[in-house]
Parts: structure tokens; sequence; C-alpha cells
């Protein structure tokens, strides 16, 4: 049993054995077009950078490349704490980030290249563009014994990057107005052999100094970015390999973004891909062949779902698709699994099942998604803001409206509770966005259904309403353990529910099944009345466990839809009307229109239940159909009455559901987390 590496940094020497290669990263390692990593976090930027380094070292005496850093494998960036708050503002300017880099790169590259024999005869011309630099005493003085051959300091680009930052704002301003140009001829007229610099971690820097501060985080890299293609394009000897999250790229707008895309690695990694990292992984770690081998089974029977699964499939339903995810699941399979083949199938299925729902749960969903994604959350960021959330999920999948009904709720919490942002935020966007909500797409590649769950790669900044259409979408298996956590009652469907897997007919029609449509007819004087209802009754009845969906009208119509047909669908659908009774409502015509449709269906078709609700009238008063049923009395106070109310409404409800055969009880606990 080996210990599994999960920081590139920490990982020794880098070969074919340990690192995995697809077609683009090859393309990246054995090319020199390709400079820039653009990835999210866990998904290997820094393993391929050092892997990149490596592979240009081996080759560096036929090449004469000269490689920066040289006293380690990359220059990690680290800024202090105590840089000056004044610049701050600067801070979120792109191009303060571009010039500050570009200085910083060329002068290193200056200290550190053997350029004396460059600057031969030339010396006078070289320190009249030092002069112009604008820069202090101390690096003026170093930048001139290495163009006279003798060097004092061999500082890297982001040593002299944080040097600039301690100035003042004013040396700063001054730098920037003088030194651009000088660096400029610089990098372009005496540089004439190969330098590659390699830059990393920069992001992470940013956000250990500047936290809070997302636009910096942005601009920074985005800067960083710009310097490295403007050295590059400029003075193709010069090869600046830097890496970028993901997050921060999406954000570039730029008319040169076309070019620079043109000389980028955006690292994706397809299930395949995953698998033969996994199997290689093993081979290194554990010295056996593969995954298969190494726990002992080919498959995972799923009773739940009466499903037998590939063990591979299994582990990648339930984990964030990075390189990285994998290393922490191989790892505690290492830790928890690694003795599989001593022990009885059943009891090795159990203890992998165990530790992959263990893992995701904690190691990787939590750190996910309260950490290294919670940056780019806004209503999410907050952990109370997520228990609100989740105490409000009853189940792994929803409708829309669902999702609809919860995020209106969400908000009313958010306003009680003083944290509200000021205006109306839809977290299942957020989750959306971050692959963490999926939902029912056409596969591309065929004419089939499949569910589909965002890629790290697919992260988008425009996260307002880019919620896709379709008929149900699912929490993330990963996340099913921190939703129990927050709300006991949370259920798991019968569904296999995994990114990839196909949407099966049957599918569909367990969840239909399951599904109890309640359609409420009122009249809209009781509207306030009618609202309380509909959230009292998906709330009590999602709560013992009913996949319920509420035909409340203020959250099914559209805006510019055809409101009749609207009503004529939902009342078609629906299971059960609940009609609300009282003064007014007795003299509206749409009400009783309504159910006497439902409940001639009831009575002509066997399909649909109508369900009296009275609220200030007798029995007598209601309309002899309506008589022929026994009410449930709604009182509007005092809430503990209306309470006790609600509470046998819904027994009645669903009572009403068992006698149409439906079918959601479904059990929970740690048992159904498949």
């Amino acid at each position: 049993m080996g210990i599994w590496v999960t920081d590139a940094e920490r990982l020794g020497v880098l070969s074919v054995e340990n690192v995995f290669v697809n077609r683009s990263i090859h393309d990246f390692l054995t090319g020199d077009r390709v400079f820039w990593i653009v990835a999210s976090k866990g998904m290997g930027k820094t393993l391929l950078l050092r892997y990149k380094r490596d592979v240009m070292e081996s080759g560096r005496g036929s090449s004469g490349v000269f490689v920066l850093p040289q006293n380690k494998s990359l220059d990690y960036v680290h800024i202090p704490s105590s840089l000056p708050i004044a610049a701050t503002k600067s801070m979120r300017d792109r191009q303060f980030w571009k010039d500050l880099w570009e200085i910083s790169i060329t002068l290193s590259i200056v200290l550190n290249f053997p350029l004396q024999d460059v600057f031969s005869g030339t010396i006078h011309e070289a320190e009249s563009l030092l002069r112009d630099l604008g820069l202090d005493n101390d690096l003026s003085d170093d930048l001139n014994h290495a163009i006279h051959g003798q060097p004092r300091k061999q500082p890297n680009p982001s040593d002299l990057l944080v040097r600039l930052l301690q100035g003042s704002v004013a040396e700063l301003q001054k730098v920037r107005r003088f030194a651009m140009q000088p660096v400029y001829n610089l990098y372009t007229r005496y540089v004439r052999s190969g330098v590659c610099v390699f830059i990393d971690s920069f992001d992470q820097a940013l956000r250990e100094t500047y936290p809070d501060d997302l636009d910096i985080w942005i601009q920074g890299q985005l800067g960083l970015l710009l310097a490295a293609w403007e050295i590059s394009r400029h003075n193709p000897h010069i090869k600046v390999y830097t890496s970028i999250r993901q997050e921060a790229y999406a954000a570039f707008r730029d008319e040169n973004r076309q070019a620079i895309f043109g000389s980028m690695l955006m690292l994706k990694y397809t299930p395949k891909d995953l698998l033969e990292l996994l199997d290689k992984s093993v081979h290194f770690f554990e010295q056996r062949q593969s995954l298969i081998e190494f726990v002992g089974m080919r498959s995972i029977k799923n009773e739940y779902a009466s499903h037998e699964e590939d063990i591979f499939d299994y582990t990648y339903r339930h984990v964030i698709p990075t390189p990285r995810s994998f290393m922490v699941v191989g790892n505690e399979i290492s830790r928890h699994c690694g003795d599989g083949k001593t022990m009885q199938p059943p009891e090795r299925e159990e203890r992998f099942r165990e530790t992959i729902n263990r893992c995701t749960a904690t190691e990787i969903c939590q750190d996910y998604l309260l950490g290294e994604m919670n940056m780019f959350l806004s209503c999410l960021k907050a952990e109370h803001n997520l228990a609100c959330l989740f105490k409000m999920i009853f189940r792994n999948v929803l409708t829309r409206t669902m999702l609809g009904r919860i995020s209106r709720q969400f908000n009313e919490v958010l306003k009680r509770d003083g944290v509200w942002p000021g205006r109306n935020v839809h977290p299942f966007c957020e989750l959306y966005n971050i692959g963490l909500l999926g939902s029912v797409n056409a596969d591309a590649s065929s004419i089939r259904a499949v569910q589909s769950f965002r890629k790290p790669y697919d992260f988008d900044w425009d996260m307002e309403e880019i919620l896709p259409d379709s008929p149900f979408y699912f929490i993330h298996p990963s996340l099913h353990s921190l939703a129990q956590r927050y709300n006991p009652r949370y259920r798991i469907s019968r569904v296999l529910i995994g990114d990839g897997y196909a949407w099966r007919d049957d599918y569909a029609s367990v969840l239909r099944g399951e599904l109890l449509r309640v359609f409420l007819s009122y009249t809209s004087k009781d509207r306030p009345i009618a609202e309380k209802i509909a959230l009292s009754l998906e709330n009590n009845l999602s709560s013992k466990g009913a996949f319920v969906d509420v035909w409340y009208d203020k959250w099914r119509v559209r805006a510019g839809q055809w409101v009749q047909q609207a009503v004529e669908e939902g009342l078609a659908r629906c299971d059960v009307l609940i009609v609300i009774v009282s003064k007014d409502s007795l003299k509206s015509g749409w009400v009783e229109a309504e159910w006497r449709k439902k409940f001639q269906d009831e009575i002509e078709l066997k399909r649909g239940r109508v369900l009296p609700v009275v609220l200030d009238v007798e029995k007598a008063e209601l309309p002899s159909l309506l008589q022929m049923k026994q009410p449930r009395e709604v009182r509007r106070r005092p809430q503990r009455a209306y309470g006790d109310d609600i509470e046998r409404l819904c027994e009645d409800v669903l009572a009403m559901a068992e006698e149409l055969g439906k079918h959601f009880a479904v059990p929970r606990g740690e048992d159904s987390l498949r």
C-alpha cells in the first residue's frame, strides 16, 4: 500500500510512469507553440509545467535553451501581505499587472541570462536603456553589473514583481510611465537565443493575499497572460510558460483573445482519460495493473436502483471530474480497501461503497464547494446560506417548478435573516455552473438523451438564467451526504444519477409514478392564503417523502404565456385538485369551472381527485357536488390551528395519492447513498 501524492509540488521525479498524457498534453510537452495552461484547480497545471521544464532541461545541451528559474523547478509566486494598501485600486486594472509582469520578466532575464557577449560593443547603448527605466538605485546597479558580465543577484520574475509592488504608488506610476519602452527594447533587441520562463501559482498567491477581492484575482492573472503573450510574440526566442485559472480566463474579453487561444492548452479530460490516469496511478503507487486488480472486483451491485455498475463508473459519477479528485479517491481506496482480496465479495463491495461515499462527501465535495469554488459563488458563499438551501431540498431529483419555488423561498429566508444581497438570487444557477446540478440533455454524438453535469472547464461568469430546459434536474451524488446532514429528510430517487448516463425511458416513468401533481384552484381575492397553503403543502408533503409538484398560478404561468392554456394543461395533468372554498370563490365562475372539470374526470375516468378546503363557509353552503365530498377546514389563525389543519390536509392528500397508485415513499439514510 502506497501513499498517493495529491500535490504536484511534492511529487519527485516526473516520467511517463506517473504523468498521464493525452494528445493535447503530448502536443504541449513536445511542441514549441503552446505556452499557457488554462484549467481549474486540481486539473494538473503545476504537474505539466514541471514536466515541460524537465523535458526542456533534458535537451538543453543540444538546444542551448536557457531556463528560468534556475534554483527551482518553477517560479512559484508569493505576494507578502504587507504591500501598500494605496496600490489596491490599481491592482484591479489588468494593464497595471501586464506592465509590472512585462517589466519583471524582462529584468529577470537580463539579470540571469549570460548577456555579456550580446552587449559587447553596445554597452553604452544598454546603459542608456537602463538609465531610462527609472528604477531605484540598487536595482539599477544590479542591472549594470549584469550587462558587464558581473551579475550580483539573479532574482526570479516574481521576486522583481514583489519588489516593484512594495514601492509607493508614485514609484509604481513612475516605473510604468518610463520603463515600458526601454523594457521592450531590451527583450526585443538583446535576447537572441532561447529563453524559457516558467511561472506558476500566481492565482493562489493573489487569493491568499487578497481573499475577498475577486477583481484583483481575475485581472492579475489576465495581466500575466497578456504580458507573457506580448513578450513571446515580439521575440520568438523568449517563451513564457505559465498557468491561468479557467475561472479567470472565462472573464477575458480582448481583441487578441483568438490569437492568444491558439497558444493555449485548455485542460480537459474525458472519462476514458480519467480511467487511464487512475490505472496509471494504481500501477505507480500500488504496483498493480489496474483499478479492477487493485480492489479485486469489476463491478458493484446497486440493489437500490437494481443496477450492476462498473467499478470505475461508480467512482466517476460520485466525484468532481478532476485528476486531483481521483488521486484523493485513490489514496482513500488504498487506505481502506487495499486488502480487498482478503475480504468476501459482499464485505468488499460494502467497504468500497462506504469509502467512495465518505471520501466524495468530505475530502472532495466540501473542499470543492466550500473551499476552492467558494470565491466564485454569490448566494452560496456562506455556509449559513448553503444550510438554508438544503433544508428546503427534500430529494435529489427536482422539477423546474420546484427549483423556482425553492429559490423564491430561499430569498425570503435570506431577507428574514438579514443577509439578502439586495437582489433576487438563484442558488441553483450557481450549483449548475460549478457542476453540482445536472440536467437532461441531448447527446451531441447521438439522438439519445443523457444526464449532464457541467465540467470544471465549462465555468461561466454569466450565471443568471443559465439553467437549460429539462424535464428534471439532479443534485450531484457527491452532495447527498452533505444534503442529509443539513436535512435528515432528504431522499434519494431510485433513478441512477450520473454524468453521461443515459436518460432511459423507464427513468421518466419511475419519476412520473412518484410525482404527485397538486393543482390549487382559488379566486384572486384569496391569493394571500392560497400562496401560504401552496408553500405549506410543498414543504410538508416533501418532508414526508412525497415527490410533489404544486400547481400555483403565480409560480407556473410565465410572462407572455397564455394563462388559459397554462391552466388547462395544469388541470389535465394534476392528480389532486384542491379547491379553496370561500365566500368570494363561490362567486367565481373560473374556480367553479376548474373543479367541475376535475370532478367530471374523477367520476368518468377514475382519474384525479377533488378535495375541497373551506375557509369561512359551512358545508351546507357548498355547491351540491362538493357537498358529496368531506371538506377539510383550514383556519387562518392562530398559527398553531393553521399548522394542525395543514397537517391533516397533507394526510388527506397522501391518502388520495395512495388510492391513485402513487409510490413515492423512499428510504433514506446512509444506505441510500448509492
